[in-house]
């Protein structure tokens, strides 16, 4: 039966990811990194979080798939809020995990307990704590959310009590395509109000949105 950090690489093995970016400690992330190996994923050690986030970003943007970059908890992880500060603000598809104190001892934890959520919360799409019933919906869903509408990070909170428990893994339906708008570039009763302004020119100039680079409209523009 595979544990909870196997879901949660198994999920990102069949969505595109084949490495992911941060610094271990001896919790959750150590076990990422184990469940990594057994499905093909590398692991990228880097010397500092945020460093991990920026690369996650930018690989997120190239392979058109979610970064991941992850951190231990409480200083790992207000470390690695500058990488995903860009992947926010730059609109790059990212997955930011941090460990998180254990959910039985979270409310008595006072020396390495901060609101990791709430932190995360200004520079991300979204933010949900990691359980071992719920990982491979929660997975999907992550990955499915930093894609879609404008790309952007989605934190997941790694409880240390919960990347060893039994996780089960489901069948993985195809994702279908994120649409940005409903418009279609090709239909050119749409497009001929605007050919016909541009026309009228001789050196027109087109400001073209930073989504235009996504969509891979160049050929069309």
């Amino acid at each position: 039966m595979p544990n909870t950090a196997d879901v949660i690489l198994a999920v990102l093995k069949a969505r595109g990811v084949d490495r992911i970016f941060g610094v271990p400690g001896a919790g959750p992330t150590t076990q990422l990194m184990e469940s990594a190996s057994k499905v093909g994923v590398e692991t990228v050690l880097v010397g500092h979080e945020g460093s991990g986030a920026f690369i996650a970003s930018v690989y997120g943007e190239i392979k058109k798939v979610p970064g991941v970059c992850f951190s231990i908890l409480a200083p790992g992880a207000t470390n690695m809020t500058t990488g995903v500060a860009y992947a926010y603000l730059e609109r790059a598809p990212l997955i930011a995990i941090t460990e998180r104190v254990e959910n039985a001892a979270y409310e008595n934890e006072y020396t390495q307990r901060i609101d990791q959520l709430a932190l995360y919360s200004p520079i991300t799409k979204a933010g949900y704590i990691i359980n071992s019933a719920t990982a491979f919906e929660t997975t999907e869903k992550a990955i499915r959310l930093a894609m879609e509408g404008r790309p952007g990070p989605v934190h997941l909170d790694f409880p240390r009590d919960q990347a060893t428990l039994e996780s089960k893994f489901r069948n993985i339906q195809k994702a279908p395509p994120a649409r940005l708008s409903d418009v279609d570039i090709r239909d050119l009763d749409v497009l001929a109000p605007i050919c016909e302004r541009i026309n009228r020119y001789r050196r027109p100039v087109i400001v073209v949105g930073i989504e235009a680079k996504r969509s891979e409209a160049g050929p069309e523009i």
